[in-house]
């Protein structure tokens, strides 16, 4: 049986994936209901392995070595953490993380997965925390950190656009040029006062 993401009803199956996967989101989008195997129990190593390691296995049948791919400093850049994909129930062993601190501007989580290279502001905080930590406790709190800035940025990236979309369909996207270039901006919804 395939566990590959399909468009689904949110009544179809629902009960025997949440057998196979454990957590399951139903998220809304424009036609119908999209299923995320987000957080699903997809690992087929049979025991926890970290890249590098020999025991990996995205089948389930044949074991080998998933290399160490991670993401690029740049000039800088000071390595504080460095965590290679792994699995433990999860199979995660497409997100290489590191922690580092920059030269100008504070700390950073870099990422590498299979859509490329991102790097994440942490602030000038201090992360001390991190240090009393194990490698895999740091790694699947780091992960976790990742994807909540990874959500919120799809939602704030959502909410712009439905909001831009409602302003086109109500008329009411400016433009004006400037010797500058051109400027765009969406004027207020004219408020209901005495209606």
């Amino acid at each position: 049986m395939s566990l590959l993401p399909r468009t689904l009803r949110p009544a179809d199956g629902l009960v025997r994936l949440k057998e196979l996967c454990g957590m399951v989101r139903l998220v809304r989008g424009h036609v119908g209901a999209l299923l995320l195997l987000e957080d699903c129990q997809m690992c087929m190593c049979g025991k926890p392995t970290l890249n590098g390691e020999s025991g990996y296995s995205w089948n389930g049948e044949r074991a080998h070595v998933r290399p160490v791919d991670p993401p690029v400093l740049e000039g800088g850049d000071e390595l504080l953490y460095d965590e290679p994909g792994r699995c433990g129930g999860v199979d995660s062993h497409c997100h290489h993380l590191r922690v580092v601190k920059s030269r100008y501007d504070g700390f950073k989580l870099l990422v590498r997965h299979g859509g490329g290279d991102e790097r994440i502001d942490l602030g000038c905080v201090a992360l001390d925390g991190l240090a009393a930590l194990d490698s895999n406790a740091r790694y699947w709190l780091l992960l976790r950190l990742y994807r909540v800035q990874s959500n919120a940025a799809s939602r704030a990236i959502e909410k712009c656009d439905v909001a831009w979309r409602v302003a086109a369909a109500e008329k009411r996207i400016k433009t004006r040029k400037t010797s500058r270039g051109v400027k765009v901006w969406v004027e207020d919804p004219p408020s209901n006062v005495g209606a």
